[in-house]
């Protein structure tokens, strides 16, 4: 009896979606991370508007502790950016349509909104690892409120997020919170 040994093959290479849609990826993968923090935090998405008025996601949160009862709420407008966050990165930049920016820094609107900029790798093979123990997520994602910001002549205002702000379940109820007792995101 003869013994053979099959010869090693490469995996066949990973099939992933259209490369030409790639920003529609990001914006579903923050889609997600967003989607996942506010279940952390307790918070119900209410909304992703059909018709892209500077809103890509509506927030709900229900809590004894704020002043009348009810649901407050929290609009999102979400930016994707491959630029990666270092050790030495102080803020997380990209630029926003000067009517969105216009209605971000409204100093009184009727719903609180904030800008979320995720930082995350232009390769979707390094957006996530999983494990038998956790889900790794690549990268962040950082949260700002424009509100009461002075206006900007530019065509495409630039936004900043430190990256002391966090996105992530803490931060989302804190936001809330504040809300919840009558004051700003």
């Amino acid at each position: 009896m003869s013994s053979t040994v099959a010869p090693a093959t490469e995996p066949p290479p990973v099939l992933r979606g259209s490369s030409t849609r790639l920003t529609n990826w990001m914006e579903q993968f923050q889609l997600s991370y967003v989607g996942a923090v506010a279940a952390a935090a307790g918070c119900t998405i209410v909304g992703e508007p059909k018709v892209d008025d500077g809103v890509d996601i509506v927030l709900s949160h229900r809590s004894p502790n704020h002043l009348r009862s009810g649901a407050v709420y929290l609009e999102l407008q979400l930016k994707a950016t491959s630029d990666i966050v270092t050790s030495r990165t102080r803020v997380l930049s990209s630029d926003m349509r000067a009517d969105r920016y216009d209605e971000h820094i409204d100093p009184d609107p009727n719903v609180n909104r904030i800008v979320v900029l995720m930082s995350m790798p232009r390769d979707q093979s390094g957006w996530i690892e999983a494990s038998h123990q956790n889900l790794l997520v690549r990268h962040c994602a950082y949260w700002v409120n424009l509100s009461g910001r002075s206006p900007s002549s530019a065509v495409r205002p630039t936004v900043n997020a430190s990256v002391e702000q966090i996105f992530d379940d803490l931060a989302l109820c804190a936001i809330m919170a504040r809300i919840g007792q009558g004051g700003k995101p």
